[in-house]
């Protein structure tokens, strides 16, 4: 039987439900909270420095902003810079005055709706029922503490938030959809916002030394290392860039 010119293709349906669900998680995060802590935004002030070249701030900081440190005649903010980069494309929007403010209540929902996505992705690789699939993707981010806390929206809180997509997204390109560049992209906002992440690296550098996600490592480790350097270096590039000019920061 011929399809029918009015009706969508397959490939658009079997998206339908991911689709329900980044959209479903994203409007439950945005009514959450109608009063976001958007005030504490330490990394966004930080980005905004940046793109006029400077690393801190040169105006003293609100009173709620107490966790930024007076050092010479700037203030300057305790999060790692892979905090403060992932503002850069909000500053780089307020700068263009398409936004007033720091939209953090937007940022929770879209890091929550992006981490089910995902999570979705991830239980894809397993012949599992659609309602299971469902249930992996949303019970990470609405039944456990990532809700409470992510939809707070405050510059800590956002910062969890980028690590865990990163972490996801790392995962998905790792052991998926093998792309080593964009799984070591995912990887560096993973722990770009939370450096402990890094404790982790270890374990993802076991999973590009397989030739095959589901192929135990049995080889000589140093032949595999040589057998895969090209996917480790792609995945450890920006990394480790990153690792580098957080140092200098």
């Amino acid at each position: 039987m011929k399809r029918s010119r009015s009706s969508p293709p397959p490939q658009i349906l079997s998206q339908l439900p991911l689709l329900a669900l980044a959209t479903g998680v994203f409007l439950i995060y945005w009514f959450s909270n109608p009063a976001p802590m958007e005030h504490f935004d330490y990394t966004f002030r930080i980005a905004e420095a940046l793109l006029q070249g400077q690393l801190g701030l040169t105006e003293t900081p609100p009173s709620w902003l107490n966790e930024m440190v007076p050092f010479g005649d700037r203030y300057y903010s305790v999060f790692p810079l892979g905090s403060v980069l992932s503002m850069l494309p909000l500053a780089v929007l307020k700068s263009a005055h398409l936004i007033e403010s720091f939209p953090a209540r937007f940022v929770a929902a879209l890091l929550a709706s992006s981490a089910t996505v995902f999570f979705y992705l991830l239980s894809g690789n397993h012949q599992i029922s659609l309602p299971r699939r469902a249930l992996l993707a949303v019970f990470p981010v609405l039944a456990t503490w990532t809700w409470c806390n992510l939809a707070y929206a405050g510059a800590w809180q956002l910062a969890l938030g980028f690590a865990i997509v990163g972490q996801a997204g790392a995962l998905y390109f790792t052991l998926v959809n093998r792309r080593p560049l964009l799984a070591g992209l995912f990887f560096a906002i993973a722990f770009g916002n939370r450096t402990e992440v890094l404790l982790v690296a270890p374990i993802f550098t076991y999973f590009w030394l397989r030739a095959e996600p589901a192929e135990p490592l049995r080889r000589n480790l140093w032949k595999q290392l040589i057998a895969h350097r090209r996917e480790l270096f792609w995945f450890f590039s920006i990394p480790v860039a990153l690792g580098l000019a957080t140092l200098a920061y």
